[in-house]
């Protein structure tokens, strides 16, 4: 008998497509059936709702009418990698021109990907750390790799402006970056080694021509071309008086 990883058990038709496209994007082995087939059964992992009559063991991953695909993902994988308590949830952090970001829970990758900007990778941190707290009652320790001193602290900055109190350590980058390795890749790396707790003076940076141009070589990739800071504005980025996001995101 064939033993797929998810048993997709549920009538609507709009919550199957949104469940293969993402299965299909973990590369995952899945099935559509009842959830008193066989087939359900047999699988590692039951994607199901609460109309759909789910059974409640611990394979069960209970979705609602807001499809939420990362912590969709988080739950499914968390199951078929058989993670038990107790928990220990880390997100590893590769700051630059994009940033790599992977959830590893109990040394076993759960999920990663790339954001484009500091901003958008400390909600997506955030907001994995809510949900993480919420559905398994643990902390979840950041850790940020520090082989790029000026987008590290962008990130770090944003972080903290979300208002984040999970345990943040600083990782030593050396050893986790090879050749044709992704941010992703590297981000795992950083999140299997144990770092340093942060201090201020980690928010801090000086003025540099270097840091100038990266920053203003950084916006422009953002806006795709649309948006050319002045000298003055990458300064204010860099010493910490004005956000890149909110700089130009938020002024229209």
């Amino acid at each position: 008998m064939i033993r797929y990883d998810v048993a997709i058990c549920t009538d609507n038709p709009k919550l199957i497509y949104l469940i293969v496209e993402l299965v299909k994007k973990l590369d995952l082995s899945f099935v559509i059936c009842r959830t008193d087939d066989f087939r359900s059964d047999a699988s590692r992992v039951i994607v199901t709702t609460h109309d759909d009559g789910a059974h409640f063991d611990n394979r069960v991953v209970i979705v609602g009418p807001n499809f939420e695909p990362e912590f969709t993902i988080i739950a499914i994988m968390t199951k078929l990698l058989n993670i038990r308590p107790p928990f220990e949830f880390v997100v590893g952090v590769d700051p630059g021109m994009q940033y790599g970001l992977a959830l590893v829970a109990n040394g076993n990758t759960i999920h990663s990907k790339a954001m484009q900007s500091p901003h958008a990778a400390a909600r997506s941190t955030f907001l994995w750390g809510e949900y993480i707290s919420k559905e398994f009652q643990s902390e979840m320790t950041i850790r940020v790799g520090t082989g790029s001193r000026l987008y590290s602290v962008l990130y770090l900055r944003a972080i903290l402006d979300e208002g984040i109190s999970m345990p943040i350590e600083l990782v030593d980058e050396r050893h986790t970056t090879f050749v044709g390795e992704s941010d992703k890749s590297s981000a795992v790396l950083i999140a299997l080694r144990n770092g340093r707790e942060l201090t201020s003076n980690d928010l801090l940076l000086d003025v540099k021509t270097g840091y100038i141009r990266s920053i203003k070589h950084f916006a422009n990739r953002l806006t795709n071309g649309k948006r050319v800071l002045s000298t003055s504005e990458a300064g204010a980025i860099i010493s910490g008086q004005l956000s890149i996001d909110h700089l130009l995101f938020d002024s229209g």
